[in-house]
């Protein structure tokens, strides 16, 4: 055991390092990137006027109330 270990110490060179290697160019993830972005709003914009089409109301359509009812006593 002990002259496997010397052995190792001993030997003068050192194999190669071999670099990770990623598996497409840089640019390419970049490109992935927008594209996934640009399919997202796609899919954004394809839904947009959803809510007003099905009858959603907004805000604006909400019952106005005026300050007579509450000094009434009235409560809705």
């Amino acid at each position: 055991m002990s002259s496997r270990f010397v052995s190792l110490l001993a030997e003068p060179e050192v194999p190669p390092l071999r670099e990770h290697e990623l598996p497409m160019p840089p640019w390419m993830y970049g490109a992935l990137g927008l594209l996934f972005f640009a399919v997202c709003l796609g899919i954004l914009w394809a839904f947009r006027n959803t809510a007003a089409r099905f009858g959603a109301t907004s805000a604006t359509d909400a019952p106005v109330h005026d300050d007579r009812s509450a000094a009434d006593g009235e409560r809705h």
